[in-house]
């Protein structure tokens, strides 16, 4: 697989912010490659991952104060997978996570990447806010296939809260309404009952009108209207 992105980072100092990198990028239509396999010293550096330094477009370099310390050490994987990068022209992107000393002695192989323009990130920033930024420095672009099924999802996401909200708000209004129609019909039966009770009487006791339709109120007023 062809990667657009490789992330160098040390684990014991910047796992955290790759991890982040990596997945915000990700979102963002791009293909990282990021070596999670913890490795040492000494041992021999995979094929693996010199291929994808050689295929990807842009090399994001993670750095702290003291990332470069250790590439001294010929066998340090940094500075393997620098000298890698500038071998075959990446475009490297320095990304500092605090104020970075670039008067720094290194091996002279890789001292170029001291005269970079740096791209600095400081833990107050969220990383969302930092792709905005950085995504403006790479020289690969994200998959036109991706952005347009996130368009498309975002379409359909807005196109159902807008439906579902104009349906909540008619059932609302439509149940709104009926629900007042029915508590004024009874309390129109409750007085017509008063009315009736009060109208007629019968040798001084009161009609009780118990049924609540209008068809049972008028077969009580004339069966009182027959006895008279």
């Amino acid at each position: 697989m062809t990667y657009d992105i490789f992330i160098s980072y040390r684990r014991e100092e910047n796992r955290w912010l790759a991890y982040s990198l990596q997945s915000e990028l990700e979102l963002n239509g791009f293909r990282v490659f990021l070596d999670t396999q913890d490795s040492h010293a000494g041992e021999d550096f995979p094929i693996e991952l010199e291929s994808c330094i050689k295929n990807c477009k842009d090399f994001i370099l993670v750095l702290n104060k003291h990332t470069l310390d250790k590439c001294v050490d010929p066998a340090d994987w940094i500075y393997k997978e620098v000298c890698i990068a500038i071998a075959n022209k990446k475009h490297i992107v320095p990304l500092t996570t605090e104020p970075f000393d670039w008067s720094i002695d290194v091996p002279e192989d890789i001292k170029s990447i001291t005269k970079r323009n740096e791209f600095k990130y400081y833990p107050i920033e969220h990383v969302r806010i930092l792709m905005k930024k950085l995504i403006k420095e790479l020289s690969s672009r994200p998959l036109k296939k991706y952005t347009d099924k996130i368009q498309k999802g975002m379409f359909y996401i807005l196109l159902i809260a807008c439906v579902g909200g104009a349906s909540s708000y008619i059932t609302y209004s439509y149940s709104k309404r009926h629900m007042g129609k029915y508590k004024d019909e009874n309390f129109v039966t409750v007085n017509m009952q008063r009315e009736l009770v009060n109208q007629f009487s019968y040798e001084g006791e009161q009609v009780a009108i118990k049924e609540d339709s209008i068809q049972q109120k008028i077969n009580v007023y004339n069966q009182i209207i027959s006895q008279q």
